[in-house]
């Protein structure tokens, strides 16, 4: 079973890599020292959790896996005083802030050292990082350190922060938080835009199987380093599916229906951002296919099913009938 707690091996690491100074900015103290006795030393340097360790921590993420929890990318060496005052107060201690003093000091010691070697590495890597874009830090962080299965866990990073703002509009639309002008149609109009809402969903199910296809490309062959940048362009495309899906919803749930089609208009919008609630299982899953032990080199399958809610074709038939009724009854008028 693989821990979340730092391996003696990620620690030592870390600490050397920090020089065994705090991190914090504002502190920089030498964590280690003499003793009193010749044979021992006095150290008051420890390896932190960026992102807590159990659940009641400070910054804990329940969707990360025990091994990203435990990885030297999730760790920031403090000395005991910081490292106490970083867990006692999240709020202003964010991981955001942990990761920045991580990054300066790291820059500060490579500057220090001077070694051409280290710091055109450094450069290199700020290269590559640029090219990505804007990224999270914790996404930057593994994309600098590249630990084992590190092609899995910004996929799975990365993911979160493209669907994060999509969820949200999802959600934002649910609760009847949108506003926006409402569209009339054209009666002469309703029949073509009922029959093309349910294409959007193919169209999504159909990049979908592309996209996937294309994320497993990225992550290489086995054996092979993955490509970051093709991941965050794969992970990029899928927000952005999510994002058109969310688009459809509200364009349905503000388009003026003749009157007795407003159940179709409700039933479309369903339709559109059912999806979309499914797709935080893909990153959960991804997670698993590192953490997970498999006999004899096994592989994983995952089927993402792109589908509608349980009767939704029925409801949605229910609705376009009661809707022809109420236009019959107006003897056609729309």
């Amino acid at each position: 079973m693989i821990s979340p707690d730092f391996s003696a091996r990620t620690v030592e690491t870390l600490s050397r890599r920090a020089a065994l100074r705090c991190s914090n900015p504002d502190c920089d103290k030498l964590t280690t020292g003499p003793n009193t006795e010749d044979t021992k030393a006095t150290n008051i340097g420890e390896a932190a959790h960026i992102f807590g360790a159990r659940p009641g921590a400070a910054r804990y993420r329940a969707e990360m896996s025990d091994e990203e929890r435990g990885a030297i990318t999730n760790a920031i060496w403090l000395c005991s005083d910081c490292h106490g005052q970083v867990d006692k107060d999240p709020a202003r201690f964010p991981d955001t802030l942990l990761f920045l003093w991580r990054e300066k000091h790291a820059e500060k010691l490579l500057t220090e050292i001077g070694k051409p070697g280290e710091l055109i590495r450094r450069l290199a890597a700020d290269r590559e990082l640029r090219v990505l874009g804007e990224l999270p830090l914790y996404a930057e962080q593994i994309v600098r350190e590249k630990p084992s299965h590190w092609e899995y866990m910004l996929t799975a990073e990365l993911l979160e922060f493209y669907l994060k703002p999509v969820l949200r509009a999802a959600r934002d639309l649910e609760k009847g938080l949108v506003v926006r002008p409402r569209h009339l149609l054209p009666y002469e109009e309703f029949s073509r835009w009922v029959s093309n809402k349910p294409n959007d969903l193919k169209i999504f199910a159909d990049a979908m199987v592309g996209l996937l296809q294309e994320m497993q490309a990225a992550w290489g062959l086995s054996g092979e380093p993955g490509d970051p940048y093709a991941i965050n362009h794969v992970c990029k495309l899928i927000g952005k599916a999510a994002s058109h899906m969310v688009a459809a919803a509200e364009d349905a749930k503000f388009t003026d229906v003749p009157k007795g089609f407003e159940g179709v208009s409700s039933c479309l919008a369903e339709g559109a951002l059912y999806p979309i609630r499914r797709l935080p299982e893909l990153s959960a899953f991804i997670r698993t296919i590192y953490t997970t032990p498999t006999e004899n080199g096994g592989s994983f399958r995952f089927i993402l099913s792109i589908e509608l809610p349980d009767g939704w074709a029925e409801s949605f038939e229910r609705e376009m009938k009661k809707g022809e009724r109420a236009l019959i009854s107006r003897g056609g008028q729309w």
